[in-house]
Parts: structure tokens; C-alpha cells; sequence
């Protein structure tokens, strides 16, 4: 395994030097970077991960931070138990913890 490796996305498994190729290949903003490689997708919805592939692309393009366009979060923001979906939905949805 290769020490140096820094993972950006826990919840994809996705390192940075897979959003830099990406980036070289013509990927230029959040949301082509969200859609190849699946960044800002997994149970954190983004929140672990948003601010340092923003900062790659930064980096790697010359754009200032404030020009970096974040992509919007999706439902569920908050994760829920797929038994959810099937139960009553008059009944409170419980929390998951972490």
C-alpha cells in the first residue's frame, strides 16, 4: 500500500489523485467531479469532503475558492434506515446515530 495516498472522500473511497487526473482529463467543476467519481455522493452527502476538492480544483485550475460553484445537497440530507420507507408514514422516522 502507497504511504502518501490521501483520500478526500471517505465515503466513495476516492484520493486525491484520482480528482487531479479527473480534473487534467477535463472535469472542471464540482458537479463534473460529483458525477465521475461519485464525491459528495456517499453518507456524508458531501460534508466531509465539499471544501478540499473544492480546494483541488482551485489548485489545479487557478480559479479562486469564492468562483467554485458547490453542488447542492440531496434528500436524504440526514440518513434514515431503508425499513423507513416501508413502515407507516405516520410513525416517526428514528434517528440514525453515528
Amino acid at each position: 500500500m502507497e504511504l502518501d495516498v490521501k483520500i478526500i472522500c471517505r465515503c466513495e473511497d476516492v484520493t486525491e489523485e484520482e480528482i487531479v487526473k479527473k480534473i487534467h482529463e477535463g472535469y472542471r467543476t464540482m458537479d463534473d467531479i460529483k458525477r465521475i467519481l461519485r464525491v459528495t455522493m456517499g453518507l456524508c452527502q458531501g460534508k466531509g469532503c465539499r471544501k478540499h476538492i473544492a480546494k483541488i480544483i482551485s489548485r489545479e485550475l487557478g480559479i479562486p475558492m469564492k468562483e467554485i460553484v458547490q453542488p447542492t445537497y440531496r434528500p436524504p440530507t440526514k440518513p434514515i434506515p431503508i425499513s423507513a420507507t416501508f413502515e407507516n408514514t405516520n410513525k416517526r422516522v428514528p434517528s440514525v446515530q453515528h
